[in-house]
């Protein structure tokens, strides 16, 4: 088979030339993936190079100290911030009686409190998270007043607010998360 394809290539010019052709391709295929893995090496190295110089910026700084201080400062002024609770169900128990006197506070019609489980955060594993739900009847003064309240509350983050129309009377819904310190 080799003798017959030699033998070919002997006797056939065009055979011998579109060899020769294909060999060309291949060799400038060849050429301009080993360019492209080039310019793709370089840009790598240019990154990198650049990386590097911010990380030796940074190594440079004197300011950690003064940063450490900073933040150390605003992670305490959070953590005064929030509820401190010996357990998980003195944790509800303080947000229901809590959520209770706002709604009588700002005069919610036919309210109701519902409290979720106390929530271990991931993130911050010496936190707890309690869900909660107030719901009342809509009265647009009764329900900017308890927004308010709630809002310039800043362990208290307010999810969503629904309203309904369904049924007899209008009602609102406000679903909220309060974060509680884990006692050490």
């Amino acid at each position: 088979m080799n003798m017959t394809l030699f033998s070919e290539l002997q006797k056939n010019q065009r055979l011998r030339i579109g060899l020769w052709l294909i060999m060309g391709i291949l060799a400038v295929y060849s050429l301009i993936l080993l360019d492209e893995q080039h310019q793709q090496g370089a840009k790598d190295f240019q990154a990198k190079q650049q990386h590097l110089v911010r990380l030796q910026e940074v190594v440079t700084q004197t300011q950690w100290s003064e940063r450490l201080m900073g933040i150390s400062q605003i992670k305490v002024f959070f953590e005064e911030k929030l509820w401190r609770a010996n357990s998980e169900g003195l944790a509800k128990a303080d947000v229901q009686n809590w959520l209770e006197l706002q709604a009588k506070t700002t005069k919610l019609e036919n309210h109701s409190v519902l409290i979720e489980s106390a929530v271990d955060m991931p993130k911050i594993p010496r936190l707890w998270m309690v869900a909660a739900e107030v719901r009342a009847d809509f009265s647009a003064a009764a329900l900017q007043k308890a927004l308010f309240y709630l809002y310039f509350n800043k362990w208290v983050v307010i999810e969503r607010v629904n309203a309904s129309t369904r049924g007899s009377r209008p009602r609102f819904s406000i679903h909220l998360r309060i974060y509680f310190e884990k006692p050490k």
